[in-house]
């Protein structure tokens, strides 16, 4: 399949996949095969009051696709997890579940990091060279719309300084 659309001013609809009558329940979608392998789908689902999500599936075995995430119709995006109470979720089944931050071609990154079962959530500043050692963690707040202001600073020594500039 090739689609060629030339649009200059707007949107265009340029392919429709159509799961009709398109009742609750109903998911239609695109599979991604590699020869006779299922490797992938997206598809777009209408359950109950949720009428417009997106689903995106991996093969988890020769046979089998398994759901890795969701875009729910009022936007929450869930990894790992479909029954989302907040925006963004993610699940990891390992008992790890990690948000990392890095600049590309830096070898520096900042971590969230959740571990289940000790309860431990560890936000890290992380350096991989011994020359860098000025990394920190800061916790800042704000009120009614104003600039955060940092409260707490941890740095890459230990050092916790509370409402303090510096120390």
């Amino acid at each position: 399949l090739h689609i060629d659309v030339v649009n200059a001013a707007g949107y265009l609809t340029a392919l429709v996949v159509n799961n009709t009558p398109g009742n609750a329940s109903t998911e239609v979608g695109i599979d991604f095969e590699c020869g006779s392998q299922e490797v992938g789908r997206i598809t777009g689902f209408h359950e109950a009051s949720d009428y417009g999500g997106l689903k995106f599936y991996t093969a988890t075995s020769a046979s089998s696709l398994s759901e890795k995430m969701v875009i729910k119709s009022n936007g929450n995006v869930g990894i790992g997890h479909t029954a989302l109470a907040t925006a963004l979720q993610l699940y990891g089944d390992d008992g790890d579940t990690s948000i990392r931050f890095q600049k590309a071609g830096w070898t520096q990154y900042g971590n969230i990091h959740y571990t289940g079962g000790s309860e431990s959530i560890r936000m890290q500043s992380v350096s991989s060279t011994t020359s860098n050692s000025n990394g920190f963690i800061t916790f800042e707040t704000a009120q009614n719309g104003a600039t955060p202001v940092e409260r707490v600073r941890i740095d890459s020594i230990g050092n916790v300084g509370i409402g303090a500039a510096s120390f």
